[in-house]
């Protein structure tokens, strides 16, 4: 069985959603969450969410074989802005590991 940890809070994800627009983030959580979902070394799921306007938007997902277990992996999903305009959600999430 797979576990999901959201480790931010919801004024975050609120942030996030203002500068991506809801489909996109709901795209790279849904991407994050289910990438893996196969295998039971990546059977705990933790992911982290990051905002600021010196460094963007970033959310990272740490896999585990079991909770507090040695790291299997990480990917994060770092936005791309198509436009400087910071009221446009254009962009993308580009995945990275």
């Amino acid at each position: 069985m797979r576990t999901v940890k959201f480790e931010f809070d919801a004024n975050i994800l609120e942030e996030i959603e203002v500068q991506t627009g809801r489909d996109a983030l709901h795209q790279a959580i849904g991407y994050l969450s289910q990438w893996g979902i196969g295998s039971d070394r990546y059977a705990d799921v933790c992911l982290y969410a990051f905002a600021s306007v010196r460094l963007g938007i970033e959310i990272v997902a740490s896999y585990r074989s079991e909770p507090g277990g040695s790291l299997n992996y990480q990917i994060g999903a770092v936005w791309h802005p198509d436009s400087a305009d910071t009221r446009s959600t254009a962009g993308h999430f580009g995945f990275h590991s």
